[in-house]
């Protein structure tokens, strides 16, 4: 195979990026997938792993380890940063919670150190990361018989708990997690694998910030890791934002804006409808559609024939109806509306600037006498990307493909490279396809 940062056919792309472990200074490395091999790169665009030696890298975490698969098929195993094997290639799933590695192998699951020394001994059927321990099932979690519940020690010793669960633990948050016992009542374990919370809900969630959303017959409130109630269950519906970021609570008369940390009143948000909208809250009345902070003061008012609405990095981008022949159109930093595209989205900030994904297609137009709708039909083949910034002027066009990653980063493809871009339109790595 000849590589000189050429690579051929590129078909497919795709990234993850991860700080390494443990290295003296952090680095941010990416995965990059194409349609035969995987490849491990730096952010200087040198190569650590190069194509030929795996079909797929995944990151485990942040431990600076990967699950790869080799070329030849197989299960996975562990690898460093380098490539060098860690674990024999036997493993049908990989998961590491910073300090250790669970596996499956056989349809058993153990664990092992970063090294890849064996932890525990794939005797059980789910193995939960639960402190220093893991809570463990010998039996099937997934059919209607309730399981035992065990406690297994960092050091592999194992005590069979008082529990049967017919459902949970699946993922310790904030040091519990959610279970039903034997009659459908749910409550919180510990890592122990004792009731925290006694079951007494019809369901609840995962905490974040302290709280955790729980319903009973009456409906549905938030409460602390007592378990006692922080906001009262008289609510049909409860969405939480991001970590931080206030609750909204529905009880059938519109909503309630909540704070994150309290569950304390912030907010009567008018109209019959809201929802988390980027950087804010998007509220319906009645069909028409405004911003609001989250304080509930208003932001934006949008047009009557908006239909969606989402603000990011200080812009809005709005959505008119999707009979439209380009329904996006983006209010910039400066409060003017420009542009008509077929899709707009958030590409990232870079140096306190917003920056977005463009995206434009030949159509064909079909009318519909009933119920009287226009559609437009995107040609394949056809559909091209760009990136506008946050005042709608364009700084990259003609892309095959662009798509975000999670990080500040994203993959583009055009019709002579694939690489990485940031959203500004800097090239960071460009692999050129061979002619």
């Amino acid at each position: 195979m000849r590589i000189k940062r050429v690579l051929a056919p590129l078909l497919a792309l795709m990234l993850a990026l991860w700080a390494v472990a443990g290295a003296e200074e952090e680095r941010a490395i990416y995965v990059l997938a194409t349609n035969g091999s995987a490849i491990l790169a730096d952010e200087t665009g040198r190569m650590l792993i190069r194509p030929g030696r795996y079909a797929s890298i995944e990151p485990l975490g942040e431990s600076g380890l990967y699950a790869a698969r080799r070329l030849s098929g197989g299960g996975l195993g562990v690898i460093r940063v380098s490539g060098a094997p860690v674990t024999e290639f036997v493993y049908s799933a990989l998961a590491c919670d910073g300090a250790r590695v669970a596996f499956t192998r056989d349809d058993k699951c153990g664990a092992m150190t970063l090294e890849g020394e064996t932890l525990i001994e794939p005797v059980y059927t789910r193995l939960v990361s639960a402190g220093e321990g893991w809570l463990a099932f010998k039996t099937d979690p997934l059919d209607d018989t309730p399981d035992a519940l065990w406690r297994v020690s960092a050091e592999g010793e194992e005590r069979l708990t008082s529990l049967k669960l017919s459902f949970g633990p699946l993922a310790m948050s904030e040091g519990l997690s959610e279970a039903a016992d034997t009659l459908g009542r749910w409550g919180y374990v510990d890592a122990e694998g004792g009731w925290a919370i006694e079951p007494r809900f019809v369901w609840c969630g995962p905490f974040r910030d302290g709280l955790a959303c729980a319903a009973v017959a009456e409906g549905m409130g938030l409460i602390d890791r007592q378990g006692d109630w922080v906001v009262e269950p008289v609510y049909r519906r409860i969405e939480r934002g991001a970590a931080g970021e206030p609750t909204l609570a529905f009880d059938g008369q519109g909503a309630a804006l909540l704070d994150a940390l309290t569950g304390d009143l912030i907010a009567r948000l008018p109209g019959d409808d809201a929802g988390f909208a980027g950087d804010l809250i998007r509220v319906s009345d009645g069909g028409r559609l405004s911003l609001v902070d989250d304080e509930g003061q208003p932001v934006y008012e949008a047009p009557a024939e908006a239909v969606g609405l989402a603000a990011y990095g200080g812009c809005v981008i709005l959505q008119r109806a999707f009979t439209q022949e380009r329904p996006f159109a983006l209010i910039g930093a400066d409060g003017v509306l420009r542009g008509d595209w077929r899709e707009l989205s958030p590409a990232g900030v870079c140096e306190g600037r917003a920056y977005f994904i463009c995206s434009d297609y030949e159509a064909t137009r079909a009318d519909y006498p009933a119920p009287s709708l226009t559609f437009y039909d995107e040609a394949a083949g056809t559909r091209r990307y760009g990136i506008v910034d946050d005042l709608g002027q364009v700084v990259l066009e003609d892309l095959i493909s662009l798509r975000r990653t999670g990080q500040a980063v994203l993959t583009a493809e055009t019709e002579d490279w694939v690489g990485l871009i940031r959203p500004d339109g800097t090239v960071i790595l460009k692999i050129e396809r061979a002619e």
